[in-house]
């Protein structure tokens, strides 16, 4: 069901993979530590201490922070957590979940969900873009982008795309 894909962000910030076979499904965002490019990631390295990694779990409703070969924390989120896309600014990882048709929001200092999105039609693929302070999540049932205010929740627009979308990236 789901398409074996690899997205690399242009900034060089992000990495998001996304893995598939029938049921099985696992989802990685990773940061790289290695781009001190500005005060939020040196800050992020401090707390850290080295590169973490936030795998989404399918099959378990989770979303588990992952450091070198250790796992620091187990999250549960929604049912059938989709996607990923991270907030380098406020600290947050963004998780669609497919089946409650909610984004789970992740405070990435605690590791705890702090809020949580509804009112979505199947969501899948979503990214957060930093310039525009904007989350765009692609609704799988809706056959449509949604824009969403990342600090509210509210959904401002919805874009028709056609028939099931479900990767999104973007040029930044």
């Amino acid at each position: 069901m789901y398409d074996d894909s690899l997205i690399v962000s242009a900034s060089g910030v992000a990495f998001h993979m996304l893995l598939g076979a029938g049921t099985a499904l696992l989802s990685l965002i990773l940061f790289l530590g290695s781009m001190n490019t500005n005060a939020y990631q040196q800050s992020f390295q401090d707390h850290h201490q080295q590169d973490i990694v936030y795998a989404v779990a399918t099959g378990t409703n989770s979303v588990f922070a992952i450091r070198g070969t250790q796992v620091l924390a187990n999250i549960s989120v929604g049912a059938k957590p989709f996607g990923a896309t991270f907030d380098e600014t406020d600290h947050r990882v963004f998780v669609s979940n497919y089946a409650n048709n909610s984004i789970s929001v992740i405070d990435i200092w605690t590791d705890k969900v702090v809020d949580t999105f509804k009112g979505f039609n199947g969501p899948t693929g979503l990214i957060y873009v930093q310039y525009t302070w904007l989350l765009y999540v692609a609704e799988y049932q809706g056959n449509d982008v949604a824009v969403v205010n990342p600090f509210t929740g509210m959904i401002l627009s919805r874009i028709a795309v056609g028939q099931g979308p479900r990767i999104l990236h973007t040029t930044q």
